[in-house]
């Protein structure tokens, strides 16, 4: 898939300007929601979380990655936080702000035109569902930031319980109730991989990145009444799962599998519909699996 982004998403009321602090409410107003350049009135439900995740964050002189702007609302709204953004398009043709720069025409499935260690941060929002390449996608933000670099990402949540629910009844998760149209090829289709918890924080440890913190995106009360009714057992088998195995027992494992267990068990992941997270570069991806780019021990 191209660097355009999903279908749109849920809105709620008036979300807060991108200066609320990381615990304020979706709902919260301001009468100055549209006389400050770039703020709108209205954000989608993930944006809103994004910019709660960043706001806690300085951003005075730091530059922001905006993948798959769509039509240039994050991007004027990470603008508006204090960062000097360059967006990324695809198909459409963004409406920005003076000051942000625009590269047209990336497919995020190939390497991305910037440099290594660029930006400070970067943003990727209900994109990384409806790419082909994934893990390509992982290891790029990786190349692209700075050391302790900030990624801000959302996406459907496949590890939320309604989520479960459904595939317990149907082999479907969701982001995915149904089956895909195949008279639709792979490079033009929403929702090609739905991510499951475990499988993106497998991807994102593996090429550097560490989950700082979650944020809130819509609740279902079909997960709410599960979670109340199923907690017990929830902690059980998921403590259970990932303990590591005996043949995989090692520090590495046991330090990876209690984050993953951390994250597995947090509200944001069981209820909402939306995994919305914010990620740590820790270190760099030199001699793990690049495809197009040489090992170090290559002769």
């Amino acid at each position: 898939m191209k660097s355009r982004p999903g279908g749109p998403v849920e809105e709620v009321g008036r979300s807060p300007l991108p200066s609320v602090p990381a615990d304020r409410g979706p709902t919260a107003a301001s009468s100055s929601a549209t006389s400050r350049p770039g703020a709108v009135a209205r954000y989608p439900v993930t944006l809103t979380r994004i910019l709660q995740l960043f706001a806690a964050e300085s951003a005075a002189g730091r530059t922001m990655f905006d993948a798959a702007c769509g039509q240039g609302e994050s991007s004027n709204a990470l603008q508006a936080l204090g960062f000097e953004v360059t967006c990324t398009t695809f198909v459409r043709s963004p409406k920005l702000n003076p000051g942000i720069r625009c590269l047209e025409d990336v497919d995020l499935n190939l390497e991305l035109p910037v440099a290594d260690a660029s930006f400070d941060c970067a943003s990727l929002q209900e994109v990384f569902e409806h790419l082909e390449n994934p893990a390509h996608v992982v290891r790029e933000f990786n190349r692209i930031l700075k050391p302790g670099g900030l990624w801000g990402m959302t996406a459907p949540n496949g590890s939320c319980l309604r989520s479960r629910l459904h595939f317990l009844l149907s082999g479907f998760v969701k982001g995915r109730w149904r089956a895909a149209d195949y008279n639709n090829p792979p490079g033009n289709y929403k929702n090609l991989f739905i991510p499951s918890l475990p499988m993106l924080h497998y991807l994102t440890w593996q090429y550097g990145f560490r989950i700082e913190r979650t944020g809130r995106s819509r609740r279902s009360l079909a997960s709410v009444m599960l979670y109340v009714l199923l907690w017990p057992l929830i902690r059980l088998r998921t403590r259970r799962f990932t303990h590591p195995l005996k043949r995989f027992d090692t520090p590495l494992q046991r330090k990876a599998c209690a984050d993953l267990r951390r994250w597995l068990l947090s509200p944001h992941v069981l209820l909402d519909e939306n995994l919305v997270l914010l990620l740590r570069k820790r270190h760099g991806i030199e001699g793990l699996y690049d495809p197009g780019r040489p090992r170090p021990d290559a002769d």
